[in-house]
């Protein structure tokens, strides 16, 4: 049997689409893989569906992964699928395990939670029972021709993580969709507007090839070190997960053997990869003498430099940074989300104080000169943050070393996390269409005090003049809008004047 793989997300490492086929590999199915990098707003046209059709001709099951903003493409793709062949459809990744209610209206199957156990016994019962497949959810039809829905209980959490094989780059019926013209797909990730995508027609679906694996992914080889958090951060879909699988333990660490045969794996087979990129939830929850030896069996066996993203302020300690720093690490991205413990506590239910939030800056800062440009998380477009506190947060942006990058996330209320039953509760969520699905968390609202996000980080303006952006008495006064037009006639005119330099020297 050969099952297609669809992954509709911007990046084409997407590691569940990827570990799922090694698996069903090695269960001695068939698979082919199939990467969409465009913007989930972007529709997908005539000249895409027809050529993935053409691939799609000899696959008995299509799977297709889905986050709750890719509900649209999902849906755009089952019913061009089901108008042009005959597949068995099925849906995994989030969205489906929040609401496989929702998601079966459309597809025949849907696999809940983690699919590494659930997807093999599926595809092997498919013209059979699945009443005893655990962790799935699908149609049957009355013999009145009624149909009702069956959701299984929840197939057990896999415990040791070492037993799941690892990412298939193989490239080995490997497809990627491609624009050129617009940098999507061949070469590297690139923002574009959705207006340029839908204009063009490039009918480019190209086998993958080590060459636009590296253009796509930058060289980085994205992988995961944990599974599950220990946290429940209100706005996150680990606080529903946690629920879902309770009783069992959710977070769960690979062992550090199989983190660097993975990494030696990498470096041997798919050379194109020069960094490894671990992009879990808490790296820096493991005990200081694990990332001792981590580090230093990454320095001498390995030699890849590697990222660490998801670190909290709770977690991050002088002795554990300076570990991995000797080990090859780059850089890192801290959460901080908001330097407001009110919000951060009752809001969030992160356990994280603004004296945590200062301490980890001022570690980093001790360090600032042994990485590259270090990342910062933060929320943004809370209604039950008050705009003096998110003020706060952008004095405190001021105290960072530089140069500093942000991730800012406009707060999305998605399905079934704690954040968005109160929204749905205080009446703040009654669109989900606009507010969720069709909703990126990118977009944030264009305000004065949004913008200054992306102003703080970008400008080499000395930190006092940045700081009159924020200041109280000049934000009472209404004088903050002269300012930043002041700014902006003094940034056009520096900007005329470098040109005359450029054509007159």
């Amino acid at each position: 049997m050969k099952i297609a793989l669809i992954s509709p997300y911007e990046s084409t490492a997407s590691v569940g689409v990827r570990t799922l086929s090694s698996v069903l590999r090695a269960a001695g199915f068939e698979t082919k893989l199939f990467f969409i990098p465009l913007p989930f707003e972007v529709p997908y046209d005539e000249v895409l569906m027809k050529g993935l059709s053409d691939l799609l001709n000899d696959c008995q099951v299509v799977g297709i992964s889905l986050t709750s903003n890719y509900l649209d493409r999902a849906v755009q793709l089952t019913q061009w699928i089901r108008q042009t062949g005959s597949q068995r459809i099925l849906w995994g990744g989030i969205h489906p395990t929040l609401e496989p209610q929702e998601c079966l209206e459309h597809a025949d199957f849907v696999v809940l939670g983690e699919a590494e156990r659930s997807l093999p016994a599926l595809l092997r019962a498919l013209d059979g029972d699945p009443s005893q497949i655990q962790g799935i959810g699908y149609r049957i039809r009355s013999e009145t021709g009624e149909q009702s829905l069956v959701i299984n209980s929840p197939m057990p959490l896999i415990e040791n993580l070492d037993e799941i094989p690892f990412q298939d780059y193989s490239c080995s019926d490997h497809y990627l969709w491609c624009i050129p013209t617009l940098g999507i797909g061949a070469t590297a990730d690139r923002n574009t507007d959705a207006s340029d995508c839908v204009a063009v027609a490039v009918n480019t679906w190209q086998p993958m090839t080590p060459e636009l694996i590296h253009a796509n992914t930058r060289g980085d080889y994205l992988t995961l070190s944990s599974r599950g958090c220990p946290f429940r951060c209100t706005f996150c879909c680990n606080s529903f997960l946690g629920d879902y699988y309770r009783g069992e333990k959710w977070f769960r660490l690979r062992s550090i053997d199989n983190l660097l045969d993975e990494a030696l794996f990498v470096k041997k087979q798919y050379p194109w990869f020069n960094r490894i990129f671990y992009d879990d939830d808490a790296f820096m929850a493991r005990p200081v003498e694990d990332l001792r030896r981590f580090a230093q069996r990454m320095k001498e066996e390995v030699g890849l430099p590697f990222v660490v993203t998801g670190v909290t302020p709770t977690n991050l300690t002088d002795e554990k940074l300076e570990i991995l720093l000797n080990g090859g690490l780059q850089w890192i991205r801290l959460g901080i989300q908001t330097t407001s413990e009110r919000v951060n506590r009752n809001v969030y239910n992160r356990p994280t104080s603004f004296e945590a939030i200062k301490r980890a800056v001022e570690i980093i800062r001790k360090y600032h000169h042994r990485m590259d440009r270090v990342w910062y998380d933060f929320i943004i477009d809370n209604p039950w943050e008050t705009q003096e506190e998110t003020l706060e947060t952008l004095r405190f942006m001021l105290t960072l070393p530089r140069p500093f990058a942000l991730c800012v996330y406009s707060l999305t209320y998605f399905p079934k996390t704690r954040i968005a039953e109160r929204a749905l509760q205080e009446g703040i969520l009654n669109d989900p269409n606009s507010q969720v699905y069709r909703k990126s968390y990118k977009n944030y609202q264009r305000t004065y005090i949004n913008n200054l996000f992306l102003f703080f980080t970008l400008s080499r303006l000395p930190r006092w003049v940045l700081g009159l952006f924020v200041n109280r008495w000049i934000l009472r006064l209404g004088l903050h809008h002269p300012l930043t037009a002041c700014h902006t006639v003094l940034r056009k005119a520096k900007s005329r004047f470098l040109q005359w330099k450029y054509r007159n020297r």
